[in-house]
């Protein structure tokens, strides 16, 4: 605008022109001062717009803007449009901020994801070989370690493969985290009343199968029952 500006300028104090020249310049002047009427009013509905943007707090819509101003109006700014121009860039500013403490946020969610699908692997291998001990103390440990298990897998969300989730919920299943009560059995003989326990061996609930060798206990389904 500041270059046509200065040129109509020129071509209107331009002197001994016949009179085609005259009138060449004549509307060379009248074409540059339309052109000019019509960027002003432009001008003047860009930053218009980009204040009501600012002002929505429309982060797109001032991104947009802020560039057509910036590559088509940046001088001669009047007090104004500089101040429309500086609450564009803030928000911006801001914006940015916002979106980079989201990435960090969700690479450190990632990180702990993956941290904790590796305590699920760890604690998976670790119950595939329970130590050599007391029955009942292998059934502590074991349950001790699905407790945990079942806490990092929850951390883990979608760091862990659907085989790994199954096997997360095989030993829920087993350990009988899964909720199911336990139900009383039958009356025995003499009138004691038999319980279904989990398996001593494996720990395995009720109705379970187990997954130890034949040998640890007289059944392969981990129904034992105990009379009282």
């Amino acid at each position: 605008m500041l270059v046509v500006t200065q040129i109509s300028g020129e071509i209107a104090a331009m002197i001994g022109l016949d009179e085609q020249g005259q009138a060449q310049s004549r509307a060379a002047v009248a074409g540059a001062q339309v052109w000019l009427k019509e960027q002003a009013v432009f001008r003047e509905q860009l930053f218009a717009g980009l204040r009501a943007a600012v002002e929505a707090r429309d982060v797109e819509a001032v991104r947009t803007l802020s560039v057509t101003a910036n590559a088509t109006a940046s001088h001669a700014r009047t007090g104004e449009e500089t101040a429309i121009a500086a609450a564009a860039g803030g928000l911006l500013t801001a914006d940015a901020q916002v979106r980079h403490e989201e990435i960090m946020a969700a690479e450190q969610d990632a990180e702990r994801a993956r941290r904790a699908a590796e305590r699920v692997r760890a604690l998976l291998s670790a119950l595939r070989r329970p130590p050599v001990g007391l029955r009942s103390q292998r059934r502590a440990w074991i349950r001790s370690s699905v407790q945990k298990l079942l806490l990092a897998a929850e951390q883990a969300d979608g760091a862990l493969s659907a085989r790994e989730r199954e096997h997360v919920e095989s030993w829920k299943t087993r350990t009988g985290f899964d909720g199911v009560p336990t139900q009383p059995g039958p009356p025995a003989a003499g009138g004691r009343q038999v319980h279904d326990v989990a398996c001593p061996a494996c720990s395995a609930g009720p109705g379970v199968r187990c997954e130890t060798p034949r040998g640890y206990h007289p059944s392969r389904v981990a129904r034992l029952r105990r009379s009282r």
